[in-house]
């Protein structure tokens, strides 16, 4: 287990938990390092096993003791398999790497290793936050691309197998009643002071 800041409790769906939620600093930011299990589900598994994309997208916000967000962060992950290559692909904002198979590439779309949470000097010194965390797994076969249309952006020269979800807009949808979703895996902090916190490199 990562020293640092554990988050405290929270809801889980099936065996699907957070292992581990850290805060740590970092230069001038504060970051936040995620580890979940067994995030990926069997209808997930499954679209993606077909070659078509599974969706993780973490929702992170910071509030103080009042219950203000003081900050936000959205990550969308997605996982399919390259069905000519025999090997899984997953992309997220960082970029895109390849995996030999689904039991490696399952244990990295769990692991966020460092996310800006919040600028430290955003935040006051002597105020306690607490870092609230938000998992939403789920397939994204050519129904849900359709029934997603209306949350799809497009760059130029992007074709349909290009197309990127608007994650402001879908997310607060998801989010916005997480006791609906079964799928959404939530878990609270405890209140901390910045200065308590490691700082890392």
């Amino acid at each position: 287990m990562c020293a640092g800041q554990l988050v405290g409790g929270g809801q889980v769906f099936g065996a699907a938990r957070i292992e581990d939620a850290r805060l740590f600093r970092s230069r001038r930011w504060l970051r936040a390092e995620i580890r979940g299990l067994d995030l990926l589900d069997p209808a997930t598994t499954s679209t993606i096993e077909s070659g078509y994309p599974g969706t993780c997208a973490y929702y992170l916000f910071l509030e103080d003791r009042a219950g203000r967000i003081v900050s936000e962060q959205y990550v969308a992950r997605s996982l399919r398999r390259e069905l000519w290559e025999i090997r899984y692909l997953l992309e997220d904002p960082d970029g895109a790497r390849t995996f030999p198979g689904l039991a490696v590439a399952d244990s990295a779309i769990c692991h966020l290793p460092s996310c800006a949470v919040c600028p430290v000097t955003r935040l006051r010194s002597g105020e306690e936050y607490r870092l609230v965390v938000m998992i939403d797994v789920r397939p994204v076969g050519p129904d849900d691309r359709r029934h997603f249309s209306g949350y799809l952006t497009h760059g130029p020269g992007l074709d349909n197998e290009d197309e990127q979800v608007n994650l402001g807009a879908m997310l607060t949808r998801v989010f916005g009643t997480p006791q609906e979703s079964e799928r959404v895996v939530r878990h609270v902090g405890p209140f901390i002071r910045v200065a308590d916190l490691p700082e890392e490199p």
